[in-house]
């Protein structure tokens, strides 16, 4: 595990550009009691062969957990899509003493070889890599969801570190809020609350971010 760990840090000594991570949704509407899916993508023009990030979640918002193969309840946090799993290690660990923060780490147990890349059985190095289950432990949640440190590392021990990225939340009674209305243009802001009109600054839109200047 410490082997695995100090690999995927040694991968900060350079770096490669054109690499984007992004979130399905970028709002998450959940209320009480309820389980929601948030699918995190990579974008790149090659695939890696690494990643890790920590997931720091706000008071009322919680990471699932699940069963897994050895009856051990463990985070809900597995990797998602086509790509290639078999030559890779998922880590997760909640992080003692801090509530709602887990380090997620996925690594090649085959070195730097071309054949361990995290790509898609298509050869695309684009799209999902991972898919964490969230659980709201309470209504009229204040805060985000923050996904932090976020590196990708490649081929030949290159790497990119990326910006923190926020998912808002929502968190109170959405069980009425129907699939058209969500497409009405509603606005919300970067903590997940509604808002009557965007003023200077980034807001989520029909679930997509938008700038205003």
């Amino acid at each position: 595990m410490k082997k695995l760990l100090l690999s995927v840090v040694a991968l900060m000594a350079t770096f490669t550009a054109n690499a984007q991570f992004s979130t399905d949704p970028a709002v998450l509407q959940i209320a009480k009691g309820e389980s929601k899916d948030v699918v995190i993508s990579l974008k790149t023009e090659e695939a890696p062969v690494a990643y890790n990030l920590y997931v720091q979640c706000p008071e009322g918002i919680d990471v699932a957990t699940y069963l897994n193969d050895d009856e051990e309840e463990v985070p809900a946090i597995v990797q998602e899509g086509s790509r290639y799993k078999s030559h890779h290690s998922l880590t997760v660990k909640p992080v003692n003493g801090v509530p709602g923060r887990y380090m997620v780490a996925c690594a090649s147990t085959n070195g730097s070889a071309s054949n361990a890349t995290l790509k898609n059985v298509d050869g695309n190095p684009e799209g999902a890599i991972l898919k964490i289950t969230f659980t709201a432990t309470q209504d009229n949640v204040v805060g985000s969801i923050s996904l932090e440190e976020l590196l990708a590392g490649f081929v030949g021990g290159t790497s990119t570190k990326f910006d923190p990225i926020t998912i808002g939340v929502n968190a109170t009674a959405i069980n009425s809020i129907s699939a058209e209305q969500t497409k009405s243009g509603a606005i919300y802001n970067l903590s997940g609350q509604r808002v009557s009109k965007a003023t200077k600054g980034i807001f989520i839109v029909d679930g997509k971010k938008v700038a205003v200047q």
